[in-house]
């Protein structure tokens, strides 16, 4: 379903069987430990301690959804019902930046920094929009690879079933590509529009160290500049659609070489 009208959206809004709010926050720590500070780079919160616990780091190809720890709780809409992002307030303390808010489909952890040979991901693929039109790639580190700079390929299976597509070289490494948490987007070949599975990774050259890498398939739900509070509300038309079980998580960049902890108001609403 959906909103007929904007009366209807505000209506839903002030009706509390129908919307609900959703504060969270994740703090600048994992398992207690202060992360290291990193400025100008996007980095995952998908570890940090805060609202819906520690993520675990994935060992073989896993999928998520609301239930999986790590992901943001909030209540799935009742019967044929949809959810709709309706509000979006988010704060990095004392820092400029942006945050995210995507849907975490499936990811694979264990993957090494220092070989260039070919790493299986073997049925890394997501349970949720299982088309891929819209699904994006995802390098995650888990732990740090290191400071020698290098790039990797990543072979996938795009929105159209089609095998064997390559993704532009992306960078792995060095200051802001290889500390614990760095989050960094794969290109895919032009014309792809999604992702349905991803088959290996293969480094050009070793970062100097193993470390500790995954992928992860993700699509995004939303974002906002952070830093003041900003507070985001559409109208009827063209709400971002939260999927039916999906994993919330909270990505962010900052624009400083302080690592914030992230506050995030949600307000979902059901039609």
């Amino acid at each position: 379903m959906a909103f007929t009208s904007y009366s209807d959206l505000l209506n839903k809004q002030t009706d509390a069987t129908k919307t609900q709010s959703l504060f969270a926050f994740k703090l600048n720590r994992s398992a207690g430990v202060a992360q290291g500070a990193l400025g100008n780079a996007y980095r995952s919160a998908w570890k940090n301690d805060g609202t819906g616990g520690s993520g675990a780091t994935p060992t073989t190809a896993a999928t998520y959804d609301n239930t999986s720890a790590g992901c943001l709780p909030y209540a799935l809409a009742t019967g044929v019902n949809s959810l709709y992002l309706t509000g979006f307030m988010s704060s990095m303390a004392s820092v400029n930046g942006a945050v995210v808010l995507y849907d975490r489909m499936a990811a694979i952890g264990g993957l090494v920094a220092n070989v260039t040979t070919e790493q299986m991901t073997t049925g890394l693929a997501p349970a949720r929009n299982t088309g891929g039109v819209g699904n994006k790639i995802f390098i995650e580190v888990y732990t740090s690879v290191g400071g020698t700079s290098s790039t990797l390929t990543v072979n996938y299976t795009n929105q159209a079933g089609t095998a064997g597509r390559i993704s532009g070289a992306t960078r792995i490494g060095g200051t802001a590509f290889g500390v614990a948490s760095a989050l960094i987007e794969v290109p895919l070949m032009d014309g792809d529009t999604g992702v349905q599975s991803v088959e290996s990774v293969t480094l050009s050259a070793t970062t100097g160290t193993a470390g500790n890498f995954g992928v992860t398939i993700m699509r995004e739900i939303f974002n906002a500049a952070a830093g003041v509070p900003v507070i985001t509300q559409a109208g009827f038309k063209g709400l971002a659609t939260i999927p039916a079980g999906a994993c919330l998580m909270l990505a962010y960049y900052n624009g400083s070489n302080i690592t914030p902890d992230t506050f995030l108001n949600l307000q979902l609403t059901e039609a």
